[in-house]
C-alpha cells in the first residue's frame, strides 16, 4: 500500500502499491499505474470552503445531500467524511466518474477519466473499485504512525535532473554511471576539490541527492519516500517496509555546513551499519503496511 499526499499537505489517501502519482498542477494530483498511454487516470483536487457562521455540521451535510440529488446520487456518510458519486458527461469522448467528498472544511473532487466506450472493461471496473477504496481511505496526515508518503513523479524527476546536472550528463546515463561504480568516485572528487558553488544551496542539495542515490544502488533494500512533518517536507530513504529511515540529503547538508571532510564510501557503510545495528537492537521493530 502507498500513501499519497493530497491538497494542503495535511490530508492523505491510500492506494495499492501498483499506483504512482504526479502533480498535474498546483491543485491536482494524478494517480496512475503507468502501464500504457491510454490507461484510466485518477485525479484528486481539494477545494476549501468557508462554512457560514452558525451553520452546524449536520446542516452542512444536509446541504451536501441535496447537492447529491442534483446528480441523482445518494450520499454515503462515514465517521469523518461524506461522499457521493456520479458519471459526468462534461468532456466529449471521455468517460468520467466523479466523487465529491466533504472532508472537514474541504471538498475533495476525485475523478476517473477513461476513453469513451471503455467504461465496461475489466480495467476500468478495477480502477473504479480502487478509486472507491481510495475515497474511503481519505484521512489526516496525523493518522499515520510515521509520515512516510509516496514521492511524486515531480519529486523524483527533480532529483534525477539535479544529480545528472551535478555529474554533467543526461538523466538516462545515471543508472549505468552508478552501476559501474564511477558515480561514487566522481562524487568523492567533487567534494574533495569543492567543484561546486559553495554559496549555492541547490548545489548542496544536489550533492545530498547524489549521495542518497548512491545508497539506493549500494543497498537495494532502501527506497525513496517523502517525509512530511512539522519541520517540512524532505526526501528520505526507508529500509524495506520497516519504520526505519535515514535522511541522506540532510546528512550531507549538515556536514557541508560544519565544513567536515566527507568520505563517501565510509559514510555509506557507516549509515547502513547504523541501520543494521538499530534492527539488531530491537528485533520487534515495527513493520509498516504502507509505502513498500
Amino acid at each position: 500500500m502507498k500513501i499519497f499526499e493530497i491538497g494542503n499537505g495535511q490530508t492523505i489517501m491510500k492506494g495499492s502499491s501498483d499506483y504512482y502519482c504526479s502533480l498535474e498542477n498546483e491543485k491536482t494530483l494524478q494517480i496512475y499505474k503507468g502501464l500504457s498511454e491510454n490507461e484510466p487516470v485518477i485525479r484528486v483536487s481539494m477545494l476549501y470552503f468557508q462554512r457560514n457562521e452558525g451553520v452546524t455540521q449536520e446542516e452542512a451535510i444536509r446541504t451536501f445531500q441535496e447537492q447529491a440529488k442534483e446528480h441523482n446520487a445518494e450520499c454515503t456518510v462515514l465517521p469523518n467524511k461524506v461522499y457521493y458519486a456520479y458519471d459526468s458527461h462534461a468532456i466529449e469522448d471521455v468517460y468520467m466518474h466523479v466523487y465529491e467528498v466533504m472532508y472537514g472544511e474541504n471538498i475533495i473532487i476525485v475523478s476517473l477519466s477513461a476513453a469513451k466506450g471503455t467504461e465496461g472493461s475489466e480495467d476500468v471496473k478495477a480502477h473504479l473499485e480502487d478509486m472507491r477504496q481510495m475515497v474511503e481511505s481519505i484521512d489526516s496526515l496525523a493518522s499515520l504512525e510515521l509520515p512516510l508518503l509516496e514521492p511524486t513523479y515531480n519529486d523524483m524527476y527533480y532529483l534525477s535532473q539535479a544529480v545528472a546536472n551535478l555529474y554533467g550528463m543526461d538523466a538516462e546515463e545515471i543508472d549505468e554511471y552508478y552501476t559501474s561504480g564511477k558515480a561514487i568516485d566522481r562524487l568523492q572528487t567533487i567534494l574533495d576539490n569543492k567543484e561546486y558553488d559553495q554559496a549555492d544551496g541547490a548545489a548542496h542539495f544536489a550533492l545530498g541527492m547524489a549521495f542518497g542515490v548512491a545508497m539506493v544502488y549500494e543497498y537495494p533494500d532502501l527506497h525513496w519516500v517523502l517525509v512530511s512533518d512539522q519541520y517540512g517536507r524532505e526526501l528520505a530513504l526507508q529500509y524495506q517496509n520497516l519504520a526505519v529511515q535515514c535522511f541522506p540529503i540532510s546528512m550531507i547538508l549538515k556536514r557541508l555546513e560544519d565544513n567536515e571532510v566527507i568520505d563517501v564510501k565510509h559514510l555509506l557503510q557507516e549509515t547502513f551499519n547504523q541501520i543494521q545495528a538499530t534492527l539488531q537492537k530491537d528485533e520487534d521493530f515495527r513493520y509498516l503496511e504502507y509505502n513498500y
